[in-house]
């Protein structure tokens, strides 16, 4: 479930876009893009809440898969307004993001989360649950996250990926008594 789209596939891009309306769904839930399989996301936000009933919740996507790209293409160019974000508060289950909930083979540059993020399991600032060959650059969270293990200010689990040039600056909280995994 989408703002915009349900599933993005190969070649298809979103650019300069935005969400101002309340989504809710099951699994796959984002607040522009349910699904993004080899797409990009580009110059785009949200700023509405999003709830996500089962795993996979993002402010902009429920997950970005197979080479699939978040960015900033302005990045560095202070007088632009361009940028990508997410200031709506996100809700979710399992692997529940600020941008989103899952991340596989995909690049994401300078994005940013300004929400509220709260989950059960598996909950992070930008990106909660990242498989293989991922790479995170120039990218912050500043909105408060809440969730039970696996709790993140920038990631919630993470497997061969890299991350660069990015910070957290808000509150973590791992809010059950035998939370693990819990990281600033």
């Amino acid at each position: 479930t989408g703002g915009l789209v349900g599933t993005m596939t190969t070649h298809s891009t979103i650019s300069s876009s935005n969400n101002n309306g309340s989504i809710r769904g099951t699994d796959y839930t984002g607040g522009l893009v349910g699904k993004s399989d080899s797409a990009t996301i580009q110059d785009s936000y949200n700023n509405s809440t999003i709830t996500g009933t089962g795993s996979y919740t993002g402010g902009m996507a429920g997950a970005i898969v197979d080479n699939s790209v978040l960015t900033n293409t302005t990045l560095g160019n202070s007088n632009s307004s361009n940028s990508i974000y997410n200031a709506g508060t996100v809700n979710g289950q399992t692997f529940t993001g600020g941008l989103a909930g899952q991340s596989d083979h995909s690049t994401i540059t300078g994005v940013y989360n300004r929400g509220t993020i709260t989950g059960s399991a598996s909950v992070c600032g930008v990106v909660c649950q990242l498989d293989h060959s991922n790479n995170i650059q120039q990218s912050f969270n500043q909105g408060s996250v809440t969730g039970g293990n696996d709790v993140g200010g920038i990631i919630g689990t993470s497997g061969n990926s890299t991350v660069g040039d990015s910070y957290n600056s808000a509150t973590i909280t791992a809010n059950l008594s035998n939370s693990l995994n819990t990281g600033g």
